[in-house]
């Protein structure tokens, strides 16, 4: 720990322990007795080398008294933390002692444990057992040699990538990238022991050439070299240290990277030419972006700062101390490559997001059963990375086939749980519950708009690429003891708004919602999986637009897909969403029972739906609605705004489209009232009270069945009771639509509602 840092402790307890002496009379005399005193563990390091220096600086420590209006957090300023300076001298398990002088003046003790292991071994020279890729690019290469492999429904498809043609491994410009071969050298008793810091030699090819760039000792005590051609830069290799920079030249240029391990040192001995290589190579793409090797510095993703976050009303300051405490202040990227796998804790984003508890809370069910614990709650209406893109320009997040792992962030808190966490029991936090539309927590928010040169109509462009997100919300239906869904607080994945956002080859799991275009821009999901989405795999709040292109889409906790017109009596020309899918997997097989369907009021919608299933089995199509368990697939509900669907349903000015394309066939559900199928011949019947089902948008031949209030079907080209037969050949081709098709609309209401249709013989199978 740094002396400066100590002191600084000292003087604030001594000035602590004057101010509650100064005090005293005002404290209590009575009752006042300690509780629990204890280390938060998950806000220090506990695990150091031998003489490696500590840092208890981010220490959090919970103190609670029978008088809970003194209970309180304490942080690093508060205490006074003691040991030995020479703790790291050695081996073993030390002791660390935390001293706090309370509003009484009594000292209050605590400790906690480090454990101290030895340092890696230093050799510097000796003969080479193993010279290979990093760890990191191992991984890579096998994630990019198993995409593209597992068929649909094999045990391993869904952790694969779709797409493994853009496999070129990107680097970003913006920092150092860290290349650092495993070398390992055999010790005296023959075994192989890793080098932890040894010298290489760099050569570097640009953009396929044969010939090396010329490279150039530039600083010969840190070995530091120029590549250049041309007399221009390109990359500089710091050979002593295993990593390299790229220049602004080098951007758009690919690279090819030989690193071969420093012969003066190590050697490779005779009866081992051949079977050790002597040189690793890597092919690199130069991006302009910041290289990413811990969740802590995703924070680099954010631009918004300081009154400007969007839905977020949490403190900026603390985001801005996040920053600094990471060295990452002055960071303004235009990128972010991964380098790793990356899991995201509490420690790893700006405190403002969450809430820790001063012990865990427990969900219980009616027979109090504990059915799952919460350390901590998120903030609703967080963004936890804010990005602001402007006109022209482009943000890039370039996975290169690795993770980010959500799965360890908290919950934001449901209705029940907000209120208990208010007692002192839990540290009197206050906190909100996520309200009656659920989550408002978005791991990534991307913004379009702002101002630039006088430029007020801005909009720009995002790229995700090659990445997995794997989220928090993992479909169950744990309620609260107010009957709130537990894991509705999770977290959405990205939310775009006023911007362009491509995902390429991306997989999302287990999110509150996964992709979330909100009010305006373009949304590409090309070669994308996104499987058991709490809520939605997909939801589109306004007029933005989605397409989705040879994707996978399943499971979901409702329907796969919401599209909601914003206010559409007034807007009728406008803020209605419109998704083309084609040669995509869209499935979530619900039966309407699901706690989902309960919490928005529909189950009753869901149970008159499953009644059109009758039309299908009396008019003996090939198809059918409900599959074997009774389940339908739910693709696309589109509506009005609003969270109740026994109000939504009334408003039959909502307008929207949602077409999807598959093995040459086409399903559209059109419900735009600048088409004349839907507002000459749909519309009137909805307004009349009927459900009107149609298999494909097809105007001249009026190829629909509406159904009155007994659900009697009638033909949408007589108007007459739907009569398929050889002597009505207009209802029977109306009726071989339905026979043919995938998938089929309903219109009900305010409801548009796609559904994928299923063969007979299946659905009737034991």
């Amino acid at each position: 720990m740094k002396k400066t840092s100590r002191i600084l402790a000292i003087v604030l307890t001594i000035c602590m322990s004057i101010t509650a002496m100064a005090t005293l009379a005002a404290c209590p005399d009575k009752g006042f007795e300690l509780e629990s005193f204890t280390v938060d563990m998950s806000t220090i390091k506990t695990t150091y080398k031998v003489g490696e220096q500590v840092d208890f600086s981010g220490i959090k420590v919970n103190i609670r008294f029978t008088d809970e209006k003194y209970n309180k957090q304490l942080g690093f300023a508060d205490l006074l933390i003691t040991y030995p300076t020479d703790i790291t001298s050695t081996v073993g398990v030390k002791e660390v002692t935390v001293q706090y002088t309370d509003v009484t003046g009594t000292k209050r003790y605590t400790s906690f444990n480090i454990t101290v292991e030895a340092a890696e071994p230093v050799i510097e020279k000796g003969s080479v057992a193993l010279f290979t890729l990093p760890a990191s690019i191992v991984d890579y290469n096998d994630k990019v040699d198993k995409a593209k492999k597992s068929k649909y429904g094999s045990n391993t498809f869904e952790s694969e990538y779709i797409d493994d043609e853009d496999n070129v491994y990107y680097v970003g410009s913006a920092n150092e990238f860290k290349f650092a071969p495993v070398l390992k050298v055999f010790d005296e008793q023959e075994r192989p022991q890793v080098v932890s810091k040894y010298r290489t030699t760099t050569k570097v090819y640009m953009d396929g050439e044969k010939t090396p760039l010329i490279s150039a000792l530039t600083d010969e005590d840190n070995i530091i070299n120029v590549h250049s051609f041309d007399e221009t830069e390109y990359v500089r290799s710091y050979d002593a240290d295993n990593k390299m920079s790229f220049g602004a030249a080098a951007i758009g240029h690919t690279f090819r990277i030989v690193v071969t391990f420093d012969r003066e040192f190590f050697e490779v001995e005779e009866d081992s030419v051949g079977s050790v290589n002597e040189q690793v190579e890597l092919t690199v793409k130069v991006i302009d972006a910041y290289n990413v090797y811990s969740a802590a510095e995703l924070v680099v993703i954010d631009n918004v700062g300081v009154g400007d976050r969007g839905d977020n009303d949490n403190t900026t300051e603390a985001y801005a101390a996040f920053k600094e405490s990471h060295g990452l202040s002055n960071v303004n990227a235009k990128g972010v490559v991964l380098h790793n796998d990356l899991t995201l804790t509490c420690n790893d984003i700006p405190s403002c997001y969450y809430e820790r508890l001063a012990k865990p809370y427990e969900y219980k069910d009616q027979s109090g059963n504990v059915m799952m614990t919460a350390n901590a709650f998120m903030k609703d209406e967080s963004n936890i990375y804010a990005r602001r893109i402007l006109k022209d320009e482009t943000f890039s997040l370039i996975g290169n086939f690795f993770t980010v792992d959500c799965s360890q962030l908290p919950l934001a808190p449901s209705l029940a749980a907000a209120n208990d966490v208010k007692a002192a029991e839990y540290g009197g936090i206050q906190i909100s519950d996520y309200g009656s539309d659920y989550s408002n927590v978005s791991l990534i928010r991307i913004l379009g708009g702002g101002e630039a040169s006088g430029d007020t109509a801005l909009s720009g462009n995002a790229i995700v690429k090659n990445v997995m997100f794997i989220g928090n919300a993992n479909r169950n239906e744990v309620t609260d003891s107010k009957g709130s869904l537990v894991s509705a607080g999770g977290l959405i994945c990205i939310k775009s708004q006023g911007s362009n956002l491509d995902y390429n080859n991306t997989i999302q799991n287990k999110f509150f919602i996964s992709i979330f275009p909100n009010y305006s821009g373009v949304t590409n999901a090309n070669k994308v999986k996104v499987f058991d989405s709490y809520q939605n795999a997909v939801f589109i709040y306004g007029g933005g637009v989605l397409n989705i292109n040879s994707s996978y889409m399943l499971r979901s906790g409702g329907p796969l897909c919401i599209i909601q017109h914003l206010n559409p009596q007034s807007n009728t020309q406008s803020d209605y969403p419109v998704v083309n899918a084609s040669d995509s997997y869209l499935e979530s097989y619900c039966d309407g029972n699901e706690m989902w369907f309960a919490s928005v009021g529909a189950t009753e919608i869901a149970g008159q739906l499953k009644l059109i299933n009758n039309f299908f089995l009396q008019a003996q199509t090939s198809k059918v609605m409900l599959d074997k368990n009774g389940k339908m697939n739910i693709i696309c509900v589109n509506m009005s705004d609003g969270s109740n669907a026994g109000e939504t349903v009334k408003n039959v000015y909502t307008q929207g489209k949602f077409s999807i394309s598959k093995n040459g066939k086409t399903a559209t559900l059109n419900r735009l009232l600048s088409q004349p199928f839907y507002k000459e011949l749909v519309m009137p019947k909805l307004v009349a009270g009927a459900v009107v089902i149609n298999a494909v948008d097809d105007a001249d031949q009026k190829s629909f069945v509406y159904f009155d209030g007994q659900f009697k079907a009638y033909s949408g080209a007589s108007d007459a009771i739907f009569a398929p037969s050889a002597d009505n050949l207009v209802d029977y081709a109306i009726w071989n639509t339905f026979n043919e098709a995938n998938h089929f609309a309903i219109n009900m209401g305010g409801f548009g509602i796609m559904l994928g249709l299923v063969e007979a013989s299946a659905a009737s199978a034991e």
